[in-house]
């Protein structure tokens, strides 16, 4: 029997800002260990040294007026100089700390410590409330602040997730990935999930702010949806068409994000989400990117630099062209709030049969 994988599945209630808002940018860091990026999840993993650098980003960010949500992990929260850091800007009001969740260095250890269990939403609902809590604890204690916002490492959303959030205070999750599907590893299924925020568990509930990622090219913008499948099918990439559509014009799925993405395909993936109607935007990069060595988008200092600066330029970008504004984690979370809702219907007949399907399923 192939292991149950969740799905986001339309029709979803989106959230709009009001008219007379400007776009709103949120910058948001996966702040985490050191950890081998091609190997397996080792629950020994301790290096927090790349906290260190994380000075570089701030600064760019601080200029802005854009203070970066710190999505922190259990092995940050549990480092004395990681949280003194990030505790002075917080204080300073020049960041906000959210939570991460890395199953396999966060307590208790229940699990097996397979690759469907670096999901958390994969987990026994009670092993999955217990490792939340457990993180939600340590980083309340090391900052004097329950979190409100919380992305699951690996993007480990589970269909129970949204209820743990809620009780456990948190206000918005930032896991979504829209256009991609972890299946082929056993996780997530974000591939029909909107490219704007959405109500995670109906109105009054969980913000989704999903991580912005979109197709750009001619087919994207009708398309993106169904071409998903074709970017994280094994098939597709051993015959290399993800890149052959990428290469054509056709099609690229692309990240809002410094790491190994070209300035001008950040500005392309801006300027086609803001045609489709969008106007919130995450930006996002993981705290070992800006350490040498640190994760494979900084192979070496002039990599990290490149990264460093393209950061500065998409930001420079969206403040100019886009007039974007940089709030808060928890001001954007409360402008989403007051928000009306705009469904978003699914694409087809034949979409909403399914979409009605698999709600019945998760809700049985």
């Amino acid at each position: 029997m192939r292991p149950h994988v969740h799905r986001l599945a339309p029709p979803f209630q989106r959230l709009e800002l009001p008219a007379s808002s400007p776009p709103l940018c949120l910058v948001t860091v996966d702040t985490e260990e050191a950890f081998d990026w091609r190997g397996p999840f080792r629950r020994d993993s301790r290096d927090v040294s790349n906290l260190a650098e994380q000075g570089r980003a701030q600064e760019i960010c601080a200029r802005f007026g854009a203070p970066p949500l710190y999505l922190t992990d259990w092995a940050v929260a549990r480092d004395a100089a990681s949280v003194r850091l990030l505790g002075d800007w917080a204080e300073a009001g020049l960041c906000e700390i959210g939570a991460h969740l890395h199953p396999w260095i966060t307590p208790p250890h229940e699990e097996g410590g397979s690759p469907r269990e670096s999901f958390a939403g994969n987990l026994p609902l009670a092993l999955e409330r217990a490792k939340l809590t457990a993180l939600t604890r340590a980083l309340e204690e090391a900052f004097g602040r329950r979190p409100r916002a919380y992305r699951a490492g690996r993007y480990g959303l589970g269909r129970r997730t949204a209820g743990l959030l809620r009780e456990l205070g948190y206000g918005a999750d930032l896991s979504a990935t829209p256009r991609r599907s972890f299946a082929a590893e056993g996780g997530p299924d974000f591939s029909r999930a909107p490219e704007g925020p959405f109500w995670l568990d109906g109105p009054g509930g969980i913000v989704e702010i999903p991580t912005t990622e979109g197709v750009a090219g001619f087919l994207g913008a009708r398309h993106g949806e169904a071409l998903a499948g074709v970017f994280d099918s094994p098939l597709a990439r051993s015959l290399r068409l993800p890149a052959l559509l990428a290469r054509s014009g056709a099609a690229e799925r692309i990240r809002l994000s410094p790491e190994g993405t070209r300035t001008r395909d950040l500005r392309r993936l801006a300027r086609a989400l803001r045609a489709r109607g969008e106007r919130v935007f995450v930006v996002s990069y993981h705290s070992s990117s800006l350490q040498v060595g640190g994760s494979p988008y900084a192979p070496d200092a002039a990599a990290r630099d490149a990264l460093l600066r393209r950061l500065e330029e998409i930001l420079t970008f969206l403040r100019e062209e886009m007039g974007a504004g940089f709030p808060s984690a928890s001001a954007l979370e409360a402008a989403l709030r007051a928000a009306p809702l705009r469904s978003a219907a699914p694409s087809s007949p034949a979409g909403e049969a399914a979409a009605h399907s698999e709600n019945l399923t998760r809700a049985a």
